[in-house]
């Protein structure tokens, strides 16, 4: 018998002679075990006494022996399944339908051992005594617990928690007055506003069986203002702490059992003994700014590691903040694999990466900004006119919070101030006496004279110069500046402290000392360098030193070039001396650096958007046509440019095209656009309905209207190209048809649009339920479908679903079968599956993972080429833009291939075999990627005699858009080096073939292939 008959035949009679109705009984729950990080288990069975477990039961196939080691072995499995419970569950019953062990967990001993026939009606009658009393037993472990605790009751767990709270939040704690201080504290209660989506996750959360919650998110964007409204919201039910990461001058560990008065020497010991005590409750354990730990930086990712995999299984949770562009140093390890602390994180559905987990804060919504504003003019008689650009500044927290203090009390709000000067205002306001003022300006001086020279954003307290200390205590005072435990005193927000420096170093006025400091910076390890040197430029506001200064800074790397984009954005009047600058930001090689320049010209340099549109390169004709869209006003000639742009024959430009139309509509102030659209769904050639479709699937538009009725027909469209795009933006949109066009989509004649469907299946998850269609799509006829489904199964909430789709791929003997098991091993999902067989069956399972890695995007960014920079910009300006996912792909090769070429070489390996699996990848974008990475980016010198064969490949395939890489590959190489005959040979090849070809996108392979000219 297999093992669903043996349950079915064997062991729901015996359950059932035990006294136990069907509903007492609970089927495949699934837990995790704390021993291991990657170990996720199921237990077939689970039975309730009282709305207690009371029994596990494991079953085995009649096949698998229960005497001798395999009995040993199945006795521990069983005890380790039953002791990982929400409550431990006190006996575990393991049968084949021929022997039975049923063994006592408490006591750790085995009760019955024998063959399932042998079993007399005695015994099954004292195993249903014994199962009545083990409610008693569990009573009983309760109090032995409590007296080991020294708790009383739950009651006095709660109090010892809130005591703590008080003391820790306290500090934090503020009370508005309309003179008085706002930023000298974090956490203002009765002006907070309840972020509704973090909460829901929160208790989303809650039910999961993720031990640890990340609230992810830019500075200033309010996360020490939600944990705290967190522990206070949830620790009026269950037991928690709060901590300030900065703050911890010991373990963890230690703190909490200092702070609780407990003498606990192991943590395990502590936790198994909470999971006793806390019955219905959760342990709560806040942890605010893990990022901000520095000297102890590496023991606590160490201990926040231990607790994730201690707490796992439990009824303990963990819940941290981090800043994002720290978060992945923390949820990853060195090479790029997720920590035991990300396999632990709660993944939300608003993360932008499969691979990437906790939840990301983002800036107030409208509705809460609404709220957030009304608020904050009650309590600081702020005037209620409010500018458009003022108003989206303010969405982030910390800048409402400024703004309020300086605007206090009726003074004029200005349309909008840039943050730099927003400081100043909040410096003079907050220091006005001029004694005062000086003594504080000399002790900010030396502070960023300190940090300058150490290349540290913080200062020892200790070594503050007595003449400097009055003032530096009243900067702690008013917490511009915070004391750590550990010793040091540093700037409470990072953009206080990039002006402090700034200012400091702004006297300069002869060019030559100017270029000096800011080479300084540049070459400077401190973090904050960058910022520091948009406020000096922004502060000279001097062309020649501005021009001269961004050329040499467009040398240094991507974050220097946004630095230069922010200047231009800041000080407009700069742009037409800069114009030199724009043209070499227009064509950068990143296309987060060119979509910020795009959102950085105004509309003063509508002449250089023009010039920027009629360009024979298509980075600039794309960021022209992304620039145009963030326009506040067009010109008859921009509007024209656009449309053009919108039937270019480069795919950027057109999506760029695509994205401006977006946001004209949003504006509600270009009908005759809008009337443009709906004409080229029916009129324009696929490229103008590819732009269109862009435009309008990601607009909020009312169902009745006929924008709505043209997505619904854009199903049925001629090109899979526009049909392929509809389901790539599908998940943008809002209205109520999603369903009925991913019902359409499922079933598109093209595999390529399958696909697509695939990812979006899977994010509308949870808006409406698409269990259907991704069981569908586990059947589908081909290959790259199933593939593509198990590469994104990962983003589903739901374990048993994404367990069920898998085994049903690893059925097939085709790469979806390496996916599958890859996934459900990468998840740690192993037990009960074949997943781990398979993937140690592979001969070549080191180089199918990494192509899974790099085809999900897995990258280690600590050496990847872009990734990150668009965090970087958010956390400093506006900047609405995402990074490129096709780009993420290539920046993945970059960082992983980097390290695999040092370890294969090394071994005197080669490279060969990944690049051939990369190239014959089901995923077209996949293939797409290894073209220009090759092309472009790669280092491996001996990968050099493969290219020729892989072009070649690669030069006929399926999909066109991966040819007209090749193609455009093939051009710049024939440029750059005219005596490689191989790469001339294939180009001519390819322009023949594709002349004799009329199917859809072989024009614009073409176009490529001819250097970005029409072919006659």
């Amino acid at each position: 018998m297999n093992e669903e008959e043996v349950k079915i035949k064997i062991v729901l009679p015996l359950l059932r002679q035990l006294g136990f109705d069907d509903k007492d009984l609970r089927f495949e729950s699934f837990t995790q075990s704390p021993l291991s990080n990657n170990k996720r288990l199921f237990s077939d069975v689970l039975a309730f006494k009282s709305g207690r477990p009371v029994l596990l039961v494991e079953v085995k196939s009649s096949n698998t022996s229960l005497n001798g080691t395999s009995g040993r072995e199945a006795f521990d499995q069983v005890l380790r399944y039953a002791r990982t419970a929400e409550i431990v569950v006190p006996y575990a019953l393991v049968t084949n339908g021929i022997h039975i062990l049923l063994v006592d967990v408490f006591e750790g001993r085995l009760v019955i051992n024998q063959p399932l026939a042998d079993v007399e009606v005695g015994q099954i009658r004292k195993i249903e005594l014994a199962l009545a009393s083990s409610v008693e037993r569990f009573q009983r472990a309760r109090a032995d617990s409590l007296a080991t605790l020294g708790f009383i009751s739950i009651a006095e767990l709660l109090r010892r928690c809130q005591r703590q709270r008080e003391l820790e939040i306290g500090a934090l704690v503020a009370v508005p007055a309309a003179s008085g201080p706002i930023v000298d504290r974090k956490y203002i209660p009765a002006l907070y506003v309840n972020r509704e989506s973090a909460e829901s996750e929160m208790v989303k959360f809650l039910t999961s069986d993720f031990p640890v919650f990340a609230v992810i998110g830019d500075a200033g964007m309010g996360k020490t203002n939600l944990l705290c409204h967190l522990s206070e919201r949830f620790g009026a039910t269950h037991p928690a702490l709060f901590y300030a990461a900065g703050d911890f001058t010991s373990s963890i560990f230690s703190t909490i059992c200092s702070d609780l008065d407990l003498s606990f020497t192991d943590l395990r010991q502590l936790v198994e003994s909470l999971n006793v005590i806390l019955e219905t409750h959760t342990f709560l354990l806040f942890i605010d700014g893990i990022n901000e730990a520095i000297a102890n930086r590496s023991d606590l990712f160490i201990e926040l590691n231990k607790l994730a995999q201690a707490f796992t299984g439990t009824k303990c949770r963990i819940v941290i903040s981090c800043r994002t562009l720290d978060w992945q140093s923390w949820s990853r390890t060195m090479n790029g694999a997720l920590s035991i602390l990300g396999r632990a994180t709660y993944q939300a559905r608003n993360m932008e990466r499969p691979s990437d987990r906790g939840f990301a804060l983002e800036a107030l919504t409208e509705g809460e900004f609404r709220t957030a504003w009304q608020r904050y003019s009650e309590a600081f008689r702020l005037r209620r006119d409010l500018g458009t650009r003022m108003a989206e500044m303010c969405r982030e927290p910390f800048m409402l919070r400024l703004v309020a203090e300086v605007y206090h009390d009726g003074k004029p709000l200005p349309d909008y101030i840039e943050p730099i000067d927003l400081f100043r205002r909040y410096f003079e306001e907050k220091f006005q006496n001029e004694g005062r003022k000086l003594a504080v300006s000399r002790a900010l001086s030396w502070l960023a004279e300190q940090i300058l020279e150490t290349s540290e954003p913080r200062v020892p307290y200790h070594k503050v110069r007595d003449s400097d200390l009055p003032a530096v205590n009243q900067l702690l005072d008013e917490n511009v500046v915070i004391y750590r435990k550990s010793g040091f005193i540093s700037f409470h927000f990072e953009l206080f402290l990039e002006y402090v420096v700034a200012e400091y170093l702004a006297n300069q006025t002869e060019l030559s000392e100017r270029l000096r400091v800011i080479r300084d910076l540049y070459s400077s390890k401190l973090v904050n360098s960058p910022g520091i040197v948009e406020n000096l430029l922004l502060w000279w506001n001097d062309d020649k030193t501005g021009v001269i200064a961004s050329t040499e800074l467009l040398k240094q790397g991507d974050k220097w070039k946004a630095i230069v984009c922010s200047v231009l954005r800041k000080n407009p009047s700069v742009q037409p001396s800069f114009r030199v600058i724009i043209e070499a930001l227009a064509v950068d090689t990143n296309y987060v650096i060119r979509l910020f320049l795009a959102q950085s010209l105004g509309v003063q340099a509508w002449g250089v958007i023009a010039d920027l549109a009629r360009s024979s390169e298509w980075e600039s004709r794309e960021t022209a046509a992304n620039a145009i869209g963030f326009l506040g006003q067009l010109t008859e000639a921009l509007q024209s440019s656009l449309l053009e742009l919108s039937s270019d024959f480069h795919w950027r430009v057109r999506r760029a095209a695509g994205y401006s139309f977006n946001r004209l509509f949003s504006k509600n102030t270009h009908e005759d656009l809008m009337d443009h659209v709906i004409t080229q769904l029916t009129k324009g050639d696929w490229r103008a309905r590819y732009a269109c479709c862009i435009s309008l699937i990601s607009t909020d538009l009312d169902e009745p209207t006929r924008q709505a009725e043209a997505l619904l027909q854009l199903t049925q469209d001629r090109s899979a190209a526009v049909r392929w795009t509809l389901a790539h933006y599908l998940p943008r949109y809002r209205g109520d048809r999603r369903s009925t066009i991913l019902s359409e989509l499922i079933f598109d004649p093209d595999p390529w649009v399958r696909r697509k469907a695939v990812s979006s299946s899977i994010d509308l998850f949870g808006v409406f339920d698409t269990t259907t269609s991704l069981q569908r799509l586990a059947e589908d006829a081909d290959t790259g479908v199933r593939v593509a489904l198990a590469r994104n199964i990962p983003k589903l909430s739901e374990r048993a679903l994404i367990v069920r789709l898998m085994q049903r791929l690893m059925l097939y003997e085709d790469d979806s079968r390496f996916a599958a098991a890859y996934t459900l091993y990468d998840l740690g999902i192993t037990e009960n599956t074949d997943a781990e067989a398979i993937f140690d069956s592979c001969i070549d399972k080191h180089s199918l993972s990494m192509r899974e890695r790099i085809a999900r995007r897995d990258m280690d960014f600590a050496t990847s080429r872009f990734g990150g920079i668009g965090e970087y910009i958010s956390r400093r300006t506006e900047y609405t833009g995402r990074d490129d996912p096709y780009m993420d792909i290539v920046d993945t090769m970059c960082s992983l291939i980097k390290d695999t070429t040092v370890e294969i070489h090394g071994a005197g390996q080669s490279l060969s075999p990944l690049f051939h699996q990369l190239s014959a990848d089901s995923d077209e974008a996949v293939r797409w990627a290894i073209v220009l990475y090759l092309s472009k980016y790669n280092t491996d010198l001996g990968s050099a005699e493969i290219l020729p064969e892989i072009f070649a490949k690669l030069a006929v395939d399926q999909h066109w858009w991966v040819r007209r890489e090749v193609a455009s590959s093939l051009r710049e190489m024939n440029q750059q080096d005219s005596e490689t005959t191989w790469s001339s040979n294939l180009l001519e090849r390819m322009i023949r073939q594709e002349r004799e070809n009329d199917a859809e996108g072989s024009d614009e392979v073409l176009f490529f292939a001819n250097g970005y000219q029409h072919s006659n």
